[in-house]
């Protein structure tokens, strides 16, 4: 897998909401985890991160022996977040 493969815009939903499918294990090292913390740890482990940054974290998506959390990012968050980096190349 190309390193620009590791995080892919998916879409825009009816919420307004921009969705990317970000690499974060590989599907042997997320079997090793549930089997040792279950599968509850790790969703969790997700939701509360993605609480933290203001995103929403949407499930799993296995591909090409990775497995891919689908993140939802506000329309206003991703707005702001571009302006901050345009003011800051001027």
């Amino acid at each position: 897998m190309l390193e620009k493969d590791f995080i892919k815009f998916i879409a825009i939903d009816k919420q307004k909401q921009f969705i990317y499918k970000v690499a974060v294990f590989t599907v042997s090292s997320y079997k090793e985890l549930v089997a040792s913390k279950g599968i509850n740890y790790v969703i969790d482990l997700f939701m509360e991160v993605c609480r933290e940054k203001n995103c929403k974290f949407l499930g799993f998506n296995f591909d090409g022996g990775y497995v891919f959390a689908l993140i939802g990012f506000s329309f206003e968050y991703v707005f702001k977040k571009k302006q901050q980096y345009l003011a800051s190349t001027l």
